[in-house]
């Protein structure tokens, strides 16, 4: 909380000196004592789309309870302290326009130049990132009333840029088409005066208007510095005036919402802790991020570029600034919704939960085939993984059909097909991964589906395929860890096969895999359940091995209240 209320009073601050200083100038001369520009102090700075960017974004991850309300007033400051800057320019455009190229009678007076000092500030338009950080504010919400309603106010500040960036397009598209029907116009009914247009009045009569050039360049430099949502034609002079010269400088004519806007508000949702609702909320957000992709509504006509700001904004995000299309973390975060569904819900919403995580995985092999950009990574296939082997304690083996776990196998299978060919490796680096699911490893997907096995209670041959499953990671250029013999001693356990899971145990030692205190446990607890006769005393033999290897030295473990 400190962190983000320092950092709001540093920008408040910048704001606050500039603000005196136009006051200081313009109260100066307007009582005639200021004299020439050189005497002037110098302005002090103002802040930069770097400096709000660099404010809103430590707000965000401040952690501050007031964290979204804080960014948000921020937003609303720099907007007003941008419509002062505009307001100031269009005063001192009317008061050039009455003086015109006459000088000021007034001897030693301030002369309103472009360098007049209170045109020196000009306002800071927010970009894509502005809009994200916002956002993200309200996705970092803390306490459990803001969390009630963060991802809510979080998808109301993205759905509000994306209304208001329609229609701004539309209105850019609109002023293209009237310029082209002028321009039509004018080359159809030209006369041998250039600078005049032939037209029919209602009469019929031939009539003719010049076309003054200033007209035409003020049209197109309205244009070009993005004009507002209002028709001049519908505005008074004056109106017009402010217009043209305070332009669209507002977030909502001018910011288009990226991918990680989107992502910042998949985020909200994946992780509100809401189930089902926030899962459904941030599967729709995604199918809107692909509609708009595709349809390319938010963009503008062909010729028309946006505003560049400095790249150097202090953005971390690996992802283009202009992106407007679901990226591999985008799926990934939609997906790690529905694997925490399969967690919290059980039988057929499990698995409905689990199958949704798949159809998105499917979608991402689909187009990913096509786009490398969206090709699934290891984190996507362990989410998807994890989701069924989360529903398979709820699901059965019947008549043959394929259960949870058997899902989970499929995709390992899947995934093997796309990124492995004899003993190479396409896997990234665990460093440049994308996603949500935390602790990834190269060997987890392996894990989920032994466990997946493990879970699988009615399933007649579950620790045959989990054994199956560890043979072939042994067999593949990934090496396996002690989680990976402990899944399958744990499903020989749950499964009925103890002298298997000490099999699986003596492998461990032998391949140098040293065993931790899961590993021990495993063993006993899979001969505790054993119903065979002798188990009992198998598991009393192996405590006692233990014991004798600790006291020996051969062996750091010792055992538990667990173990005995």
């Amino acid at each position: 909380s400190h962190v983000a209320q320092e950092a709001y009073s540093i920008l408040m601050r910048m704001l606050d000196r500039c603000q005196t200083y136009v006051d200081v100038i313009e109260s100066s001369s307007e009582d005639g004592e200021l004299a020439v520009s050189d005497a002037l102090p110098p302005p002090p700075f103002e802040p930069t789309i770097i400096t709000v960017n660099s404010v809103v974004h430590a707000i965000a991850k401040s952690g501050a309870r007031d964290a979204g309300h804080l960014a948000e007033e921020v937003f609303a400051r720099m907007d007003l302290w941008r419509d002062q800057c505009a307001e100031r320019k269009s005063r001192h455009n009317l008061i050039e326009e009455e003086a015109g190229s006459a000088t000021l009678k007034k001897e030693g007076a301030v002369s309103h130049s472009p360098e007049y000092p209170t045109h020196f500030y000009k306002g800071v338009l927010p970009n894509a990132r502005t809009l994200a950080c916002v956002i993200d504010a309200w996705a970092n919400a803390k306490t459990a009333q803001q969390q009630s309603f963060a991802p809510e106010r979080a998808e109301a500040t993205l759905e509000l840029a994306i209304r208001r960036r329609r229609d701004y397009v539309d209105y850019v598209k609109g002023v293209v088409r009237e310029k082209e029907v002028e321009d039509s116009f004018v080359e159809e009914e030209e006369s041998d005066d250039e600078d005049d247009v032939t037209f029919i009045d209602e009469d019929g009569g031939v009539c003719m208007y010049g076309v003054e050039e200033e007209d035409v360049d003020e049209e197109l430099l309205l244009f070009e510095e993005n004009a507002p949502m209002m028709s001049l034609a519908q505005t008074t002079e004056e109106e017009a005036l402010l217009q043209s010269s305070s332009l669209v400088t507002r977030m909502p004519y001018s910011v288009r919402p990226n991918t990680v806007s989107f992502n910042t508000c998949i985020h909200a949702w994946a992780s509100s802790g809401r189930g089902r609702e926030g899962a459904l909320r941030a599967d729709e957000l995604l199918n809107q991020l692909e509609a708009l992709s595709e349809s390319e509504e938010l963009d503008l006509p062909s010729g028309h570029h946006e505003e560049v700001i400095d790249s150097s904004d202090g953005s971390s995000d690996n992802v283009d600034s202009s992106s407007l299309k679901p990226n591999v973390r985008t799926y990934s975060m939609v997906m790690n919704a529905w694997a925490n569904v399969a967690k919290l819900e059980t039988r057929s919403s499990g698995t409905n939960a689990a199958s949704h995580c798949e159809h998105i995985l499917n979608k991402m092999e689909e187009r990913g085939a096509m786009d490398g950009s969206i090709r699934p990574n290891l984190v996507a296939y362990v989410t998807s993984i994890t989701a069924w082997a989360r529903a398979a304690a709820a699901n059965s083996h019947d008549d043959g059909e394929c259960n949870a776990a058997s899902k989970a196998e499929h995709i390992l299978n899947r995934m093997f097909d796309l990124y492995y060919h004899e003993d190479t490796t396409e896997l990234p680096s665990l460093s440049l991964l994308e996603g949500d699911v935390e602790n990834a490893s190269h060997d987890a997907p392996f894990n989920s589906v032994i466990t997946a096995y493990a879970r699988s209670a009615g399933h007649p041959y579950a620790a045959e395929r989990a054994l199956a499953v560890l043979q072939r990671l042994e067999a593949s250029p990934i090496a396996p860890t002690a989680t990976s013999y402990n899944a399958a001693m744990d499903c020989c356990a749950k499964h009925g096969a103890p002298e298997r899971a000490l099999e699986v145990f003596g492998k461990m030692q032998v391949i140098g895999i040293a065993p931790d205190s899961t590993s021990y446990d495993t063993v006993l607890n899979a001969f505790a359940r054993g119903e065979k006769e002798g188990s009992a005393e198998r598991a009393w033999d192996f405590l006692c091995q233990l014991e004798e290897e600790q006291s020996s030295g051969k062996s750091n473990f010792i055992p538990s209240s667990v173990s005995y």
